[in-house]
């Protein structure tokens, strides 16, 4: 069946402070066949801060070059909320 898609998969994240502040970490889903992928921020409201997957795009548009998906996240002097939906 070509239409079936799979159910969203939504996977909540909290990084606490305590991480060197300003330092960049990597949140790194190591499945290069996955169709659609976005990683969320909670800023007041929800905000995409970063996306992939196969379907609709080319290699070439990741942020990273890598087979696996991978997202920057800066580290906070506080706990941030991130929502990863595949």
């Amino acid at each position: 069946n070509t239409n079936y898609k799979s159910p969203t998969i939504i996977i909540g994240l909290i990084f606490l402070e305590g991480t060197e502040l300003g330092k960049e970490l990597i949140l790194e889903v190591d499945n290069p066949h996955i169709d659609d992928i976005a990683l969320y921020q909670k800023k007041g409201d929800w905000i995409k801060i970063g996306f992939g997957g196969d379907r609709g795009r080319v290699f070439k548009e990741r942020s990273y070059l890598n087979r696996r998906f991978v997202f920057p996240i800066q580290s906070h002097d506080r706990p941030t909320e991130f929502l990863l939906m595949i």
